[in-house]
Protein backbone atom coordinates (compact mmCIF):
# COMPACT_ATOMS: atom_id res chain seq x y z
CA UNK A 1 0.00 0.00 0.00
CA UNK A 2 1.16 3.60 -0.78
CA UNK A 3 1.63 5.64 2.03
CA UNK A 4 -0.61 7.94 2.58
CA UNK A 5 1.14 9.98 4.91
CA UNK A 6 5.04 11.61 4.76
CA UNK A 7 6.76 13.39 7.28
CA UNK A 8 6.99 17.35 6.79
CA UNK A 9 8.73 19.88 9.59
CA UNK A 10 8.43 17.06 11.93
CA UNK A 11 4.67 16.26 11.72
CA UNK A 12 2.86 13.67 9.82
CA UNK A 13 0.76 15.42 6.75
CA UNK A 14 -1.27 13.80 4.07
CA UNK A 15 1.07 12.93 0.94
CA UNK A 16 -1.37 14.14 -1.49
CA UNK A 17 -1.10 17.92 -0.37
CA UNK A 18 2.83 18.25 -0.98
CA UNK A 19 5.22 18.75 -3.27
CA UNK A 20 8.15 15.93 -3.43
CA UNK A 21 11.74 17.07 -3.90
CA UNK A 22 13.79 14.65 -5.85
CA UNK A 23 15.03 12.34 -2.69
CA UNK A 24 11.39 11.88 -2.27
CA UNK A 25 11.06 14.07 0.98
CA UNK A 26 8.22 16.73 1.24
CA UNK A 27 9.43 19.70 -0.12
CA UNK A 28 6.61 22.34 0.48
CA UNK A 29 3.15 21.27 2.15
CA UNK A 30 -0.34 23.34 1.40
CA UNK A 31 -2.05 23.71 5.20
CA UNK A 32 -5.05 21.60 5.98
CA UNK A 33 -7.10 25.32 5.66
CA UNK A 34 -5.77 26.08 2.74
CA UNK A 35 -6.76 23.07 1.36
CA UNK A 36 -9.88 22.09 3.03
CA UNK A 37 -12.25 21.99 0.32
CA UNK A 38 -15.51 22.33 3.13
CA UNK A 39 -13.69 26.30 3.75
CA UNK A 40 -12.72 26.77 0.56
CA UNK A 41 -15.56 25.93 -1.69
CA UNK A 42 -18.52 25.79 0.84
CA UNK A 43 -18.62 22.10 0.44
CA UNK A 44 -19.61 20.33 3.36
CA UNK A 45 -18.77 16.46 1.59
CA UNK A 46 -15.45 15.59 2.73
CA UNK A 47 -15.05 12.26 0.89
CA UNK A 48 -12.36 12.21 -1.60
CA UNK A 49 -10.68 14.72 0.44
CA UNK A 50 -6.46 14.05 0.97
CA UNK A 51 -7.09 14.78 4.65
CA UNK A 52 -10.16 12.33 4.75
CA UNK A 53 -8.26 9.07 3.31
CA UNK A 54 -5.57 9.67 5.98
CA UNK A 55 -8.68 9.67 8.98
CA UNK A 56 -10.33 6.84 7.11
CA UNK A 57 -7.06 4.62 7.11
CA UNK A 58 -6.46 5.48 11.04
CA UNK A 59 -10.10 4.43 11.65
CA UNK A 60 -9.20 0.98 9.64
CA UNK A 61 -6.35 0.60 12.36
CA UNK A 62 -8.66 1.66 15.24
CA UNK A 63 -11.71 -0.58 14.37
CA UNK A 64 -9.06 -3.23 13.80
CA UNK A 65 -7.88 -2.75 17.70
CA UNK A 66 -10.97 -2.61 18.60
CA UNK A 67 -13.21 -5.79 16.89
CA UNK A 68 -10.12 -7.60 18.10
CA UNK A 69 -10.36 -6.18 21.87
CA UNK A 70 -14.05 -7.53 21.32
CA UNK A 71 -13.14 -10.62 20.17
CA UNK A 72 -11.09 -11.62 23.17
CA UNK A 73 -13.23 -14.27 25.46
CA UNK A 74 -12.48 -15.32 28.99
CA UNK A 75 -9.12 -17.78 29.44
CA UNK A 76 -8.26 -16.58 25.40
CA UNK A 77 -5.80 -14.88 24.76
CA UNK A 78 -4.86 -13.61 28.18
CA UNK A 79 -1.52 -12.14 27.77
CA UNK A 80 -3.14 -9.81 25.38
CA UNK A 81 -5.25 -8.51 28.09
CA UNK A 82 -2.85 -6.49 29.60
CA UNK A 83 -2.42 -3.43 28.16
CA UNK A 84 1.62 -2.96 28.05
CA UNK A 85 1.50 -6.89 26.94
CA UNK A 86 -1.10 -6.09 23.73
CA UNK A 87 0.65 -2.70 22.98
CA UNK A 88 4.18 -5.05 22.39
CA UNK A 89 1.63 -7.40 20.17
CA UNK A 90 0.39 -4.57 18.23
CA UNK A 91 3.64 -3.15 17.57
CA UNK A 92 5.20 -6.07 17.36
CA UNK A 93 2.01 -6.64 14.27
CA UNK A 94 3.03 -2.77 13.03
CA UNK A 95 6.76 -4.13 12.49
CA UNK A 96 5.36 -7.34 10.20
CA UNK A 97 3.08 -4.65 8.55
CA UNK A 98 5.85 -2.56 7.66
CA UNK A 99 8.31 -6.18 6.37
CA UNK A 100 5.04 -6.86 4.20
CA UNK A 101 5.08 -3.65 2.55
CA UNK A 102 8.73 -3.48 1.88
CA UNK A 103 8.59 -7.09 0.37
CA UNK A 104 5.61 -5.95 -1.75
CA UNK A 105 7.73 -2.99 -2.75
CA UNK A 106 11.49 -5.15 -3.54
CA UNK A 107 8.56 -7.26 -5.20
CA UNK A 108 7.44 -4.93 -8.18
CA UNK A 109 10.89 -2.97 -8.33
CA UNK A 110 12.41 -7.16 -9.06
CA UNK A 111 14.21 -6.96 -6.39
CA UNK A 112 12.72 -10.34 -4.62
CA UNK A 113 14.13 -13.22 -4.69
CA UNK A 114 12.22 -16.44 -3.18
CA UNK A 115 14.57 -19.07 -2.53
CA UNK A 116 13.69 -22.25 -2.82
CA UNK A 117 14.79 -23.97 0.09
CA UNK A 118 17.30 -22.95 3.24
CA UNK A 119 20.98 -23.77 3.71
CA UNK A 120 21.26 -27.02 5.19
CA UNK A 121 18.21 -28.44 3.86
CA UNK A 122 18.29 -31.83 2.13
CA UNK A 123 18.30 -32.43 -1.74
CA UNK A 124 17.94 -35.60 -3.98
CA UNK A 125 19.61 -35.63 -7.34
CA UNK A 126 18.30 -38.24 -9.76
CA UNK A 127 22.50 -38.87 -10.95
CA UNK A 128 22.18 -40.80 -14.48
CA UNK A 129 25.28 -41.92 -16.09
CA UNK A 130 23.81 -43.78 -18.75
CA UNK A 131 21.09 -46.39 -19.04
CA UNK A 132 22.91 -48.72 -17.06
CA UNK A 133 23.57 -46.04 -14.17
CA UNK A 134 20.54 -44.37 -12.83
CA UNK A 135 20.47 -43.95 -8.90
CA UNK A 136 19.17 -41.50 -6.36
CA UNK A 137 21.99 -39.72 -4.80
CA UNK A 138 21.34 -37.20 -1.27
CA UNK A 139 23.27 -34.18 -0.78
CA UNK A 140 23.04 -30.89 1.37
CA UNK A 141 22.31 -27.38 0.46
CA UNK A 142 25.66 -25.41 1.59
CA UNK A 143 24.60 -21.73 -0.03
CA UNK A 144 23.48 -20.38 -3.14
CA UNK A 145 25.72 -18.95 -6.05
CA UNK A 146 24.94 -16.49 -8.51
CA UNK A 147 26.72 -17.42 -12.75
CA UNK A 148 26.11 -14.95 -15.34
CA UNK A 149 25.09 -17.35 -17.77
CA UNK A 150 22.49 -19.69 -15.71
CA UNK A 151 21.59 -17.22 -12.64
CA UNK A 152 20.62 -18.35 -9.33
CA UNK A 153 22.58 -21.94 -8.42
CA UNK A 154 21.71 -23.64 -4.98
CA UNK A 155 25.19 -25.07 -3.74
CA UNK A 156 25.31 -28.36 -3.10
CA UNK A 157 27.83 -31.27 -1.14
CA UNK A 158 26.52 -34.68 -2.20
CA UNK A 159 26.95 -37.88 -0.36
CA UNK A 160 29.22 -39.59 -2.85
CA UNK A 161 30.60 -38.53 -6.26
CA UNK A 162 27.92 -37.10 -9.11
CA UNK A 163 29.10 -39.70 -11.77
CA UNK A 164 26.72 -37.96 -14.17
CA UNK A 165 28.53 -34.55 -13.43
CA UNK A 166 32.61 -36.32 -14.12
CA UNK A 167 32.54 -37.53 -10.34
CA UNK A 168 32.12 -34.36 -8.72
CA UNK A 169 31.36 -34.12 -4.70
CA UNK A 170 30.17 -30.64 -4.89
CA UNK A 171 28.11 -29.01 -7.20
CA UNK A 172 26.34 -26.22 -8.26
CA UNK A 173 23.12 -26.44 -9.88
CA UNK A 174 20.57 -23.53 -11.43
CA UNK A 175 17.24 -23.49 -10.01
CA UNK A 176 15.47 -24.03 -13.08
CA UNK A 177 16.78 -27.83 -12.31
CA UNK A 178 14.66 -28.33 -9.43
CA UNK A 179 12.06 -30.86 -10.09
CA UNK A 180 13.31 -32.33 -13.44
CA UNK A 181 16.86 -33.60 -11.83
CA UNK A 182 16.84 -31.90 -8.62
CA UNK A 183 14.27 -32.62 -6.29
CA UNK A 184 13.39 -31.25 -2.83
CA UNK A 185 11.81 -34.73 -1.46
CA UNK A 186 13.03 -38.06 -1.79
CA UNK A 187 9.21 -39.33 -2.47
CA UNK A 188 9.46 -36.73 -5.63
CA UNK A 189 12.59 -37.73 -6.96
CA UNK A 190 11.51 -41.71 -6.57
CA UNK A 191 8.21 -40.81 -8.43
CA UNK A 192 10.03 -38.68 -11.37
CA UNK A 193 12.82 -42.00 -11.83
CA UNK A 194 9.55 -44.25 -12.03
CA UNK A 195 8.76 -42.37 -14.89
CA UNK A 196 11.94 -42.72 -16.34
CA UNK A 197 12.11 -46.16 -15.86
CA UNK A 198 8.48 -47.17 -17.19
Amino acid sequence: MDRLTIEYCGEYVPRELCSIDRLGGADDCDLCYEYCKATVEGNEDCKGCAINKCFNKLAEYEDFEEIFRSKMTDGACDFLKDKEEFAKWLDRNKWIAKKCDEYARAEEQGRLLELPCAVDSEVWYIDKYSDLYIEIVRGVVDGYLWHRSCGFSLDIVWDKPIMGHFGYKRRSMPFSEIGKTIFLSRESAEATLKQLEG
